[in-house]
């Protein structure tokens, strides 16, 4: 459970408003109710969430106690959690959304002294919606309340930010709240006739238009699903509600839609608690007035690229080197490029999908060393509350959809829409001799053996070994095995940490043998006792080709990182034009629909057409997306096939 003080901090002597959220292991919100105490046990408020764990309380609080709250449950346990300590000294900033048509701002200065240190001499307020200032004011004598009243129709809708400045540029408190208006571009799909027929060609008209309903062009994406079989969160996530809000707030919101489509007080107050909590500041203004900014640890990806570094024989960058990138399945697409004065050089891998082979190249050939660099680090991330929701058990409708559409995928490939499918086939080999250990180990058979070559590129090895041996599960990069802690490492025989082997590629690696816990690894004594991975690098002698490090051809390098995956058309069959295959086989489609770039003109109008399948069901459409200056739209409707 997390308090959160409105403007930033309590302050004793005058009344505070605290926003609180409380979350279950999975870092959903949950719903609490309890008390406010001080340190003597008298009781000064009363909490209770209102909304996903989140609601608000309000009291006085005194520099000089301690508070806890203290929440009660079904089982009559209770549970202390400590308040933030109130400072005798500090700044209030609240937000009254109440009054009609306005935000009503307060700003309290409470403890300071005529020439006390720290008292502002004058006050500036800005309010900024996604970095664009929208209102500012002054006022030129610090005073201990300073109230603004902001008119709505001068804010765009969104998250406002609200914040106080000293006339030295200090920030000194800081409040966020939203702007709730009706999507900016309206949006309506009508379609062409009342009611279908199964396998009846659907004609949409598209029509986008802006608040004066001026004619919009615009882009957006179109979803046609069967309203029974394809049933999505009725508060999920939208363009507007993620543009909006989501985006610009910290954790998961649960339910982002729920603020959008419910137009009643509870979810206002709903919504401003969100404001409290989750939007919840303490001012990270200071080091950017006085132009200190963080370090960049890395910089900002805008797609996939091949960099890396030429260097001469001696071990000198070759400065201005020409340098080329290969597709081996496709030379006609070779680039040729050139090294800065460092030797340094970087090729863009647009048009380049996942069946190229790559390979780059230095002009000079082996009169060169070329080495690519890391590009895309596989890097460690450990979540914090709020976690992502875990995905919960499937339902019946979702297993009912899932075998619907493996019926459709069978359906597919007996006529010919999607690969073939093929009549029972007998392989006929001879079994591969399996692996024994080598002799520098301690055990003789490992538990299970995978070869380098099995493994996928453009991971790490730890990630590559998810779900490719049973009871083996990755997590927070470390290997876990039956539910134990983390298994143990060894390279080539010796002891090593996990950090080192995940600089590892597949290209470096002869094999994995996975020791399971128990009698496998017990000769490695306790630190065995979760398993053991004993990893097995490529040697000159191996039968699969020496290491990428010792026997690499000087001036050539293979790219082995990620690709762009290639474009696949969304299908749909058509209707108008007879196929006997078509007549013969049901249509089963639960997805009548997709195209993510359905376009609008100047009149801002668009068709959309498409075949109903076999179902006699209610579809729902779901158009969304935005105009050229950033005006979002959203949209549901429906249409039936009788």
């Amino acid at each position: 459970m997390q308090f959160f003080p409105e403007g930033g901090n309590l302050v004793s002597g005058l009344w505070n408003t605290v926003g609180f959220k409380a979350v279950d292991a999975n870092g959903l919100g949950k719903d609490v109710q309890g008390a406010i105490y001080d340190q003597s046990g008298q009781k000064v408020a009363d909490l209770k969430s209102l909304k996903y764990g989140m609601g608000r309380f309000g009291f006085i609080p005194d520099a000089s106690k301690k508070y806890v709250a203290r929440l009660t449950s079904v089982k009559g346990a209770a549970k202390e959690y400590p308040l933030p300590a109130p400072q005798k000294k500090g700044f209030i900033l609240s937000v009254d959304n109440k009054v009609p048509d306005k935000f009503r701002l307060k700003f309290y200065m409470l403890g300071f002294n005529t020439d006390s240190t720290g008292k502002p001499k004058a006050l500036n307020l800005i309010a900024q919606v996604r970095g664009q200032v929208v209102y500012a004011a002054a006022s030129p004598v610090a005073r201990e309340l300073f109230q603004a009243d902001i008119p709505l129709d001068k804010l765009p809708a969104g998250i406002v930010q609200f914040t106080v400045f000293s006339e030295t540029g200090e920030p000194l408190a800081e409040r966020l709240a939203f702007v709730k208006r009706a999507p900016q571009v309206q949006l309506t799909l009508t379609p062409d006739k009342p009611a279908y027929k199964p396998r009846e060609k659907v004609t949409l008209q598209v029509q986008a238009k802006d608040e004066t309903g001026a004619p919009v062009a615009g882009n957006f994406s179109l979803a046609i699903t069967d309203q029974k079989a394809v049933t999505p969160a009725p508060n999920a996530a939208s363009i507007v509600s993620y543009l909006l809000m989501s985006s610009d707030l910290k954790g998961h919101v649960e339910d982002p839609s729920y603020y959008f489509n419910t137009n009643t007080p509870e979810a206002a107050t709903a919504l401003d608690n969100l404001m409290l909590t989750q939007g919840w500041r303490r001012f990270v203004w200071k080091d950017v007035v006085q132009d200190k900014y963080p370090q960049m640890n890395f910089a900002a990806e805008k797609g996939l690229y091949i960099s890396g570094t030429v260097n001469k024989i001696a071990g000198l960058p070759d400065a201005y080197a020409s340098v080329s990138l290969m597709d081996l399945n496709n030379l006609q697409t070779t680039i040729t490029g050139q090294a800065d004065g460092q030797g340094k050089f970087q090729f863009n891998l647009n048009g380049f999908t996942d069946s190229a082979n790559l390979v780059v190249q230095a002009g000079k050939g082996i009169g060169s060393l070329l080495t690519l660099d890391n590009n895309l680090p596989q890097l460690q991330v450990f979540p914090q509350v709020p976690y992502e929701p875990v995905p919960a058990p499937y339902s019946n409708e979702v297993w009912a959809y899932l075998r619907r559409n493996r019926e459709q995928l069978k359906l597919d490939q007996f006529s010919g829409k999607s690969g073939i499918l093929l009549r029972q086939v007998e392989i006929r080999g001879q079994k591969q001799e399996e692996r024994k250990a080598t002799s520098s180990t301690l055990y003789s058979t490992p538990d299970h053996v995978l070869k380098g070559a099995e493994l996928p590129r453009g991971q790490d090895v730890i990630q590559s070994l998810q779900g490719r041996v049973a009871g083996l599960q990755v997590s927070n990069g470390q290997v876990v095995m039956r539910g134990g802690g983390p298994a143990m490492f060894l390279l080539d025989g010796m002891p090593i940490d996990a950090e080192f082997i995940r600089t590892l590629t597949a290209d470096q690696v002869e094999t994995v043998e996975i020791l399971k816990p128990g009698a496998s690894s017990a000769m490695y004594g306790s630190r065995g006792g979760n398993g053991v991975v004993a990893i097995t690098t490529k040697r000159g002698g191996s039968d699969n080709g020496s290491s990428s490090v010792t026997a690499k051809l000087p001036g050539t390098a293979t790219y082995q990182g990620l690709y762009y995956q290639k474009h696949r058309e969304f299908y749909m069959p058509r209707y108008d034009k007879p196929d006997a295959s078509n007549v013969e086989m049901p249509d089963l489609r639960t997805t009548l629909y997709w195209n993510p770039s359905v376009q609008t003109d100047a009149a801002g109008k668009g068709t959309v057409t498409l075949f109903t399948a076999d179902q006699k069901t209610t579809y729902r459409a779901i158009l969304e997306g935005m105009s050229p200056d950033g005006k979002l739209g959203h949209l549901v409707a429906s249409f039936q096939v009788k």
